[in-house]
């Protein structure tokens, strides 16, 4: 029973590497490694970039967002507390030109 267990936490694991590492693609597009200066980047910018990572559907979600599901999960308001919003897809940018003050051109 403990190796089922112990099997099954591990492909979730894997899954959730699998997303982690999805989204932190989405941020290098808007921060490319090497050109970014996180020291010029605010609270604000980080919900901006958030906002536009988390608001770009997925397929392993049946082309909903991630920003979807954590408003299911997440107490009421939390995201506004944090300054994260869904925004629609016409509008969501996963290019430097987001965040240009942080990049090098």
């Amino acid at each position: 029973m403990a190796a089922s267990r112990q099997g099954h936490g591990y492909a979730q694991h894997i899954t959730l590497l699998g997303a982690y590492e999805r989204n932190h693609e989405q941020l290098r597009r808007i921060l490319p490694k090497g050109r970014s200066n996180f020291d010029a980047l605010s609270e604000r910018d980080l919900a901006v970039a958030a906002s536009h990572v988390n608001s770009y559907p997925r397929a392993s979600l049946f082309g909903r967002c991630p920003i979807d599901l954590a408003e299911l999960l997440l107490p009421d308001g939390f995201l506004d507390l944090i300054g994260v919003e869904k925004l629609p897809i016409e509008e969501v940018v996963l290019r430097p030109s987001l965040l240009a003050h942080a990049v090098e051109q």
